[in-house]
């Protein structure tokens, strides 16, 4: 089966790995010829570490532009980049086509699908809890997800408007279904839709706490202060989306603690100076909180602290 990727950090990666191990064709689809250059100098291999193992797994294709059209798109680029991103392959993708969105926080299939005016492709987004961390280009460390009792990867069609989701299978599905240590499952868009809105606030509590502290998820718990900040943060999410502030930061403590030893994807885009996913995070909390005319304090000082934690390392880099 053929698939193609777009977005090669962390998760990008490693759904790249793990497709390849069941002997399907992947293809990368780049955005430079030096990220090109790149690959090959490293004979298009991923390096993929577990428990202290590592596999270097082989036989990836390339390509900065398709040569036919794109039947199976796994989309893995930063929420921000993500629709700029997918712009030159809209050619290359049609009403047949299946796009699996796998970005952290909320609002990205809704950009996506503003990218076709008719007939869009069948869009399908995934909540995914793999503790996965890029050490170096083209090399990951699997921390967490592929033992865990609940799955780890949970993917829902998106609704589109106008058009009922599809009851026939997806064979982008089945593939990522079929491999056990994705523990992958597919459910329906509210179960889906309550995930998501979990993940946003578990993200929004130790994603920019860790990266303005400067530690891995798990220093988090152990942090009274940090704890305090993760609560408000929590409080406040809670009020915005009508959920249980409890049970929302049970899950919080939870995932801090089993993705321990991960540093987390805000972290790792501040100490390479790249524009983190702030603004879909935490930022999502503060615009829905304003579209009901609440103000939700923490979570803006927050974004703005991160904005500047940005600003203040690329003036370094300079």
């Amino acid at each position: 089966m053929q698939f193609h990727i777009l977005g090669t950090g962390a998760i990008g990666c490693h759904l790249a790995s793990r497709l390849r191990a069941k002997h399907h064709q992947v293809t990368l689809l780049l955005r430079s010829e030096q990220h090109r250059n790149d690959f090959h100098a490293r004979q298009n291999t991923i390096t993929y570490e577990r428990e202290g193992q590592k596999t270097q797994v082989s036989g990836f294709n390339d390509a900065l532009q398709p040569t036919s059209a794109i039947g199976m798109l796994i989309v893995a680029t930063k929420a921000h980049h993500t629709a700029a991103a997918l712009r030159p392959f809209i050619p290359y993708l049609h009403k047949n086509s299946t796009i699996l969105l796998l970005q952290n926080g909320m609002g990205v299939a809704e950009e996506v699908l503003g990218l076709w005016s008719e007939a869009p492709p069948r869009l399908f987004v995934g909540v995914n809890r793999h503790a996965v961390e890029r050490t170096q280009p083209y090399s990951v460390i699997h921390h967490s997800g592929w033992n865990d009792s609940e799955p780890a990867l949970v993917l829902g069609e998106f609704p589109q408007q106008n058009k009922v989701p599809s009851t026939s299978e997806s064979p982008m599905v089945d593939a990522l279904v079929a491999i056990p240590d994705l523990t992958c499952c597919i459910r329906p868009w509210e179960e889906v839709h309550a995930r998501m809105i979990q993940k946003l606030v578990i993200n929004a509590c130790i994603n920019p706490v860790a990266a303005l502290l400067g530690c891995k998820n798990g220093s988090l718990v152990t942090n009274p202060a940090a704890v305090n900040v993760m609560r408000k943060v929590c409080s406040e999410a809670a009020s915005v989306l009508d959920r249980n502030e409890d049970a929302l930061f049970d899950s919080v403590i939870a995932i801090a603690r089993l993705a321990g030893g991960n540093t987390c994807s805000m972290l790792q885009d501040i100490k390479a100076c790249r524009v983190t996913e702030i603004d879909y995070i935490n930022g999502y909390l503060c615009q829905l909180a304003r579209s009901r005319g609440l103000d939700l304090h923490t979570n803006q000082n927050l974004v703005d602290m991160i904005h500047a934690k940005e600003i203040n390392q690329n003036s370094k880099a300079q």
